[in-house]
């Protein structure tokens, strides 16, 4: 890829003149051998629809495809001095200045599915499943500080008081404001399972279903005897069921044959359909069809963000 705004031919994505056989229409439109149940069915298609949506907003938007092939660029050329660098210390220098530049752009670099290797080149489903499941959400970089704190607009940064010892924050000598929490909000707790050591691995799946509602009680129970000692939690999980990611994926398909291949609602209904009784395999009547077409419109005008 380059940073002229060109698509590489390499990137497999619906475009006008594309022969819309069974593969890709399976592949690119309607993700039919996405995992069907459960919390690897939710993964999944929770996965593809980030990935497939933002291969779109590469395939259709010129500044962000520029964007995402500079800082690629930028990411290959950094990994080449690190091979070349000469000593740990000049490693070390170019790694900090990496890490701590101040670029808005860099979250590219370190979000799903920015940073994968198969992206944007790959189609989602072209991906084998094993692959898939382990993908990440994000790459943990130790010892650097990708993200800004939470609370870090509750700091008063003393100007005639400059810190001395940089091994303390503002927060550690007292320049705060009402509100502030040193410690971001915790994800989890420490809670003690014992777990039978002739249990097959069935075995343990079954028991975890068994008391989950005993186990989820004596976590939240643990939860608020940490909050009384002043600890913050993150806020309840809001996953979109699974239902609305399908939902998504089918709006996602119509967008792509609409406004990437060019096809008008007629010869979409022509296109679209198989003799099945699973509505995912229908096209939708005119106006809903209209209606998903703005909602993806709206979802790839908006930047891209860590929003599930």
């Amino acid at each position: 890829m380059g940073g002229s705004g060109k698509i590489n031919e390499e990137i497999k994505h619906p475009h006008k003149g594309i022969e819309l056989t069974k593969t890709v229409l399976n592949r690119d439109i309607r993700f039919t051998d996405l995992i069907k149940t459960g919390t690897p069915g939710l993964i999944d298609h929770q996965r593809c629809w980030f990935w497939e949506r933002e291969r779109t907003r590469y395939f259709i938007d010129e500044s962000f495809r520029s964007k995402v092939d500079k800082i690629r660029n930028a990411a290959r050329q950094h990994k080449k001095s690190i091979k070349s660098a000469k000593s740990p210390t000049e490693r070390d220098e170019l790694n900090t200045a990496w890490y701590t530049r101040k670029d808005d752009d860099r979250i590219l670099e370190v979000l799903f599915p920015y940073f994968c290797d198969h992206w944007p080149q790959k189609a989602y489903l072209s991906i084998p499943r094993k692959i898939r499941k382990s993908f990440v959400d994000a790459i943990g970089v130790s010892g650097i500080d990708w993200f800004q704190h939470p609370f870090e607009d509750k700091l008063i940064h003393p100007s005639k008081t400059p810190l001395k010892n940089h091994n303390e924050s503002y927060a550690d000598i007292g320049y705060v404001q009402n509100d502030y929490v040193k410690d971001p909000p915790s994800e989890s707790i420490p809670i003690t399972i014992h777990v039978r050591t002739d249990w097959t691995q069935e075995r343990f799946v079954e028991v975890m279903k068994e008391y989950s509602r005993d186990i989820i009680a004596a976590v939240q129970h643990e939860k608020e005897k940490f909050k009384e000692q002043g600890y913050p939690f993150i806020k309840k999980e809001s996953k979109k069921p699974l239902k609305t990611y399908k939902s998504l994926l089918k709006k996602l398909g119509h967008y792509r044959l609409s406004e990437c291949v060019g096809l008008d609602h007629y010869n979409i209904t022509k296109t679209y359909p198989e003799r099945k009784k699973d509505h995912k395999y229908f096209p939708y009547e005119e106006e809903a069809f209209k209606a998903a077409i703005k909602e993806v419109g709206n979802f790839l005008k908006s930047p891209p963000s860590t929003d599930k």
